[in-house]
């Protein structure tokens, strides 16, 4: 019995020879639940052993097992939750005629593009290990560092270290993670390093916006991007031992006997299934590296549970592991639509777009100002695609959908007094929850329409980049103002029993608005709020559109998200389903055409 079972993941005398895991072709769970002939015990696969009875579970928990202990307290009385509480890839996965206890990885095709841009440069000087900052390297290949700064950074490239020529750092003086990730370009037989902290000047404004413009030609041509993802700071590195599964109680693991085809013995990690879904290494959260993970070819990601090789070749898990993180979607379906060689695409580019927003504004930045140029590479190389006219985040050709986000704790926040975007786009709300209104049966409303817009550039050669300034002028459909809630009584719903239609029939509608973040405090008896139609949906017989505030005069800020839909008591419980939808959309599509319609600027 091993005595370090706090320090690594467990296994025991009892594990060596009761639960030995043997390679087999066979398609069944590596662990799984006896049939219906006998439900008073369970079994560890291959079934030509003896089954483990829940008796000589216990017998095996009170000797020691750890193992035994899990199981035995876990499934003695819910043995139907096995299957699903205890998963395992089966290892090694299938490997055809390869080598046995290898894994096998997918290289995609190498890009070679010249980079204008500063790298380090690996040489060595006796025996120590030098880096160099380089400017263009032409077509050689390269190294991207993807990593958390955590806090200032005591090595950087600045306008006096160009000036004077301090461009040559020894190794052992560099942060960890610096030196970490000149180890593995060296292991890699890679000369060229790219680090942001290194190859940006710092304190040159033109220069970041200059780099940051070309960061996504940066990323998607390197050779591989190395992601310390389980480092909270350059200080850490990601090269230390792991804590493995089992050092903590709280994750058990449990280290079993695997025995391949020829008679070669290894072992195989079990964990719970949650310990690896609810576990986020810090750079998952960080902003800066959300395009950095999209746009590079190749990964390598160093994570506090596990080391996991990430190519556009091949989707599959290389790193034990059954579930993958859903960010892995994301970067698959842009690989897909980015791809000349595949024709047609289930989703569209702007579904993606959207998608990848509402991904990227789950990640937390430091300085919101950053919001834009942390997503700039990927809109950039979208707009491909796309072929729009990219306005603060949104797209000039869809901006009805753009502007239909919605913030999940809008209430208990605030807006920023720091101006960072126009209130109309997402990138206004520096972090937090975002969502997007389901937009599969709407259509634009045709009363919208947008007159002049109007974006000033912090960087006029950086398209994607951040702004000072912007507005749309837009001419839409306003909702009458007895049909919005009383802002001055902190209502957000309101029910209208009767609406009169233009002098001739009725309705029952409500309207419910979810508000932005920075909601103002209406306490006056006057204010002006004006709710302008953006979208109709045609299933539900509603209206979609955005709150808009008056600031100052003929000037309008966006303050959150509305939605007016018919009552379902139209007709009487009694009409036919058809006919109640046909005389609903015929008396809500002519009250939604009369409504007025107006011209706003809106900032």
């Amino acid at each position: 019995m091993r005595t370090d079972l706090q320090e690594q993941a467990h296994s025991c005398v009892h594990c060596e020879q009761r639960f030995l895991i043997r390679d087999s072709n066979d398609p069944q769970p590596l662990i799984h639940i006896d049939g219906p002939k006998s439900d008073h015990y369970w079994r560890l696969w291959p079934l030509d052993q003896e089954p483990v009875t829940l008796s000589e579970l216990k017998q095996m928990s009170n000797l020691g097992c750890a193992f035994a202990e899990y199981l035995f307290l876990k499934f003695s009385s819910r043995k139907e939750e096995l299957s699903d509480s205890v998963v395992v890839n089966r290892v090694p996965p299938a490997m055809g005629d390869t080598e046995p206890n290898s894994i096998v990885i997918t290289l995609s095709g190498e890009n070679h593009h010249e980079t204008n841009t500063y790298f380090t440069y690996m040489t060595e000087e006796g025996s120590g290990k030098r880096v160099e900052i380089a400017e263009g390297i032409s077509t050689a290949d390269y190294a991207v560092l993807s990593y958390c700064w955590g806090g200032p950074q005591r090595t950087t490239l600045s306008k006096a270290r160009v000036k004077n020529g301090q461009l040559s750092f020894d190794t052992n003086t560099l942060p960890q993670t610096l030196q970490d990730s000149v180890r593995v370009c060296c292991e890699l037989g890679l000369s060229f390093l790219w680090v942001d902290a290194l190859c940006i000047m710092q304190d040159d404004p033109e220069d970041k916006a200059k780099e940051i413009g070309q960061m996504a030609s940066i990323y998607e041509n390197s050779y591989v991007a190395i992601m310390a993802s389980r480092a909270k700071s350059v200080e850490e590195g990601f090269l230390h031992p792991r804590s493995p599964f089992g050092a903590d109680r709280r994750s058990p693991g449990f280290r079993l006997p695997y025995e391949s085809k020829d008679g070669r013995r290894g072992s195989v990690v079990l964990v719970e299934e949650s310990s690896s879904q609810t576990y986020a290494d810090p750079l998952s959260l960080r902003a800066w590296a959300y395009q950095e993970f999209i746009l590079s070819p190749r990964i390598l990601d160093y994570g506090e549970l596990r080391t996991t090789w990430i190519c556009w070749a091949d989707d599959n898990p290389t790193d034990g592991f059954l579930s993958t993180p859903t960010s892995y979607w994301s970067r698959q379906r842009f690989q897909e639509i980015m791809s000349p060689s595949i024709e047609a695409n289930i989703v569209s580019p702007h579904q993606l777009w959207s998608t990848l927003v509402l991904c990227y504004m789950r990640s937390s930045i430091t300085d919101p100002y950053d919001r834009l140029p942390a997503l700039a590479g990927i809109a950039e190389r979208l707009n491909t695609i796309i072929q729009d006219e990219y306005i603060a985040g949104c797209w000039k050709r869809h901006i009805w959908l753009d502007l239909l986000w919605w913030h999940a704790d809008g209430r208990s926040r605030e807006r920023p007094a720091r101006y960072f975007a126009p209130s109309w786009s997402w990138a206004s709300i520096p972090n937090g929850d975002l969502n997007y209104v389901s937009t599969r049966s709407c259509v634009v409303d045709e009363g919208f329409e947008v007159l002049d817009r109007d974006v000033r550039l912090s960087y006029p050669r950086f398209q994607y980049g951040p702004v000072t300034s912007g507005f749309l002028l837009v001419q839409g459909r306003i909702i009458p103002e007895q049909c919005l809630p009383d802002l001055r009584n902190g209502e957000f719903y309101h029910h209208l029993t009767h609406v009169d239609i233009h002098g001739h029939d009725t309705i029952s509608i409500s309207c419910s608005i979810i508000p932005d973040p920075g909601f103002p405090n209406f306490h006056s008896s006057e204010y002006s709020i004006i709710g302008m139609c953006l979208a109709w949906d045609e299933k539900r017989s509603a209206i979609r559109g955005i709150l808009l505030y008056e600031v100052e005069p003929e000037c309008h800020r966006r303050i959150g998200l509305f939605s007016v839909e018919l009552g379902a008591h139209l007709l009487g419980g009694n009409t036919p389903f058809e006919e109640w939808t046909k005389t609903r959309d015929a008396i809500f599509g002519a009250w939604r055409r009369g409504l007025q319609t107006t011209k706003i600027k809106i900032a």
